[in-house]
């Protein structure tokens, strides 16, 4: 499992590619995190590097690491494996803010890293000496480069001053971080760690579930301890004939049953939550409404509910000719069945949530061992060969990632976790650049692109890495099934309060009856194991859930042998923003389209 050891308490281990964040208010809170998180890189043979400005110095941060009971920090030192580098040397060139320069500079000493048999690069960045006219390069670069981070054997301590942030500036740190690590009442304590909020989402997600499922049982479900009724269904509240079920709550269970076999049920009960009971069956009588009486079978099991000791029962009228051993039986079946409902609902959330760095670390370092070894041979080009299996190595990984992030995103979207990160930005530019991003794709399979729009620029409110996630999906499903000498169109239409964005090509169209289950989770057209392309079946219900969180919709036109055409209606809003954000409408650079192509067509072999 591709883990390290943080050193730090609150956070035990994280995986490789983690960027962390702790906020201080005195030097002594900005050691504390900080001294045993270098202390432990050290011990685990990892390359130390400690970024530090004109607030701290050399020396404290020596004697810091030092006091945290490493004595030899020297010999640490001597051999290269801690560094102290100040900020003027690493994040400035030509007293400015680099971040290029920067980027260049981590690969380099990642190299060295790994290339003088070192388990990976721990870095601590002190960012006091960050002034307000870098906040902003500073923060967009932070966020760029998580992506970066994620693909490498690499972790990051940021430190920021809380004093000397505004609260924009908080969002900021807040936003660019896995883990925020704060000072309260004297100890140090996680703010927000992602993870674990969306398996916590999950979680509650799949109590949802259960409890729908017990609210259509047919049998009456009651949960209960000795002294009261702390949930039943709607079969509860028509076994005993009232309208309202949440009259029953609150009341003893015993209340419901005839007073003759109060006592056995009493008794019944007490060995359910003693865990005497074996069998977990009984039979008894129940008061109804008027004053009537019903002969029920029952069968309890203990359970937790809220964290306490509970009874899980259920009850249904005893049938005619005395089929006890039947009926206790199947409901015994019921009981079991909503247990095994809940144990699976928690353990697909934790395999869900527990995948993505399972899979997503040991790709991502393979992905990072074959770009250095390119770097280190660049004349390895000329062999062909090589050549060759470099490309399917990379593709291969690429493509694995691509199913990584749409399965992680799907069940963050599932638990309703997932966020978009809106801002004004020229959605023409993003459609338009994305577009181009593929031209290669589509000259080498001889297919024409074209890009139309009727207007030159439209700001909306969209999440630019979502919008072009979007529109990547579907131009990928176009090349894919688009023969050899077709056309695939890009075409936006500016309708005032809301733009059209169309992806349409002439390829081999999808039959009607398949066309209302396309946008489904894990559906595929053609499901058999030697179809033409191959796919997840989860990249158009990810599309239209993307489409809806932006409050637009999606549909489809498509004529078997004529071709298919999406049509995305996405409304024109905008969202107040801080002034230094308003011009920062444009998206990354034409190589980080290009780098996204390449994981989204990662399933094209060219």
């Amino acid at each position: 499992m591709a883990l390290t050891k943080t050193g730090i308490d609150i956070i035990e281990y994280v995986p490789w590619g983690t960027h962390m964040c702790q906020f201080y208010s005195s030097k002594s809170d900005l050691f504390e995190g900080m001294a045993p998180y270098i202390k432990e890189g050290l011990e685990s043979n990892e390359l130390c590097v400690c970024f530090y400005s004109h607030e701290v110095t050399c020396q404290e941060i020596y004697e810091s690491i030092k006091k945290n009971s490493l004595n030899d920090v020297e010999t640490y030192i001597d051999k290269g494996q801690l560094r102290l580098i100040s900020h003027t040397e690493w994040y400035e060139k030509d007293s400015s803010f680099d971040k290029f320069h920067v980027n260049e500079k981590w690969a380099q000493l990642l190299k060295h890293a790994l290339d003088n048999g070192f388990e990976g690069l721990r870095a601590v960045v002190d960012t006091s000496w960050l002034v307000k006219h870098y906040s902003r390069d500073f923060f967009n670069y932070e966020r760029n480069i998580n992506s970066l981070i994620s693909k490498m054997p690499f972790i990051v301590l940021c430190l920021y001053d809380v004093n000397t942030l505004n609260i924009i500036e908080l969002t900021e740190v807040i936003s660019n971080h896995d883990y925020i690590i704060v000072k309260d009442k004297g100890r140090l304590r996680v703010l927000k760690n992602i993870e674990l909020l969306v398996k916590n989402k999950q979680l509650e997600q799949g109590k949802e579930d259960y409890e729908k499922l017990l609210r259509l049982l047919p049998d009456a479900v009651f949960i209960h301890n000795r002294q009261r009724i702390l949930y039943c269904n709607e079969a509860a509240a028509r076994i005993v004939g009232m309208e309202d079920q949440d009259s029953l709550l609150g009341k003893p269970i015993t209340d419901l049953i005839a007073d003759d076999n109060k006592s056995h049920y009493e008794d019944f009960i007490e060995q359910i939550l003693e865990h005497k009971e074996t069998n977990g069956f009984t039979k008894s009588r129940l008061v109804y409404k008027g004053g009537e009486y019903k002969d029920i079978e029952v069968v309890a099991t203990n359970y937790v509910y809220k964290g306490f000791p509970a009874v899980l029962s259920v009850i249904r009228e005893a049938l005619p000719f005395n089929k006890t051993d039947e009926t206790g039986g199947d409901v015994k079946s019921n009981i079991e069945l909503l247990k095994e409902t809940l144990e699976c609902e928690r353990m697909k959330t934790e395999f869900f949530v527990n995948i993505s760095h399972e899979l997503r670390t040991p790709i991502n370092i393979i992905l990072a061992a074959l770009t250095l070894i390119d770097m280190a041979n660049k004349d390895m080009s000329h062999d062909s060969r090589v050549e060759k299996y470099f490309k399917m190595m990379r593709q291969n990984c690429y493509r694995l990632l691509r199913l990584i992030n749409n399965v992680i995103d799907i069940s963050k979207i599932d638990s309703q976790f997932f966020e978009l990160n809106l801002k004004n930005c020229d959605i023409v530019k993003i459609v338009e650049d994305t577009t181009l991003s593929i031209a290669d794709y589509t000259k080498q399979k001889g297919i024409q692109l074209q890009f139309d729009t009727n207007t030159e620029e439209k700001i909306i409110a969209c999440d630019p890495d979502q919008m072009e996630r979007i529109i990547l999906n579907l131009l990928s499903n176009a090349v894919k099934f688009t023969p050899e000498g077709g056309n695939i169109w890009v075409d936006i239409v500016d309708l005032g309060e809301t733009i059209t964005i169309i992806v349409k090509d002439n390829g081999i169209g999808i039959p009607q009856h398949k066309q209302e289950i396309i946008f489904n989770r894990f559906q595929q057209l053609d499901k058999s194991f030697n179809r033409r392309c191959v796919g997840s079946g989860i990249g158009l219900f990810l599309v239209k859930s993307l489409v809806e969180k932006h409050g637009g919709k999606i549909t489809l036109k498509s004529e078997v042998g004529r071709g298919s055409e999406f049509i995305l209606e996405i409304p024109c809003r905008t969202i107040p923003q801080p002034e230094y954000e308003l011009e920062e409408v444009d998206h990354s650079g034409r190589e980080n389209y290009i780098e996204r192509a390449v994981i989204e067509f990662s399933d094209i072999y060219m």
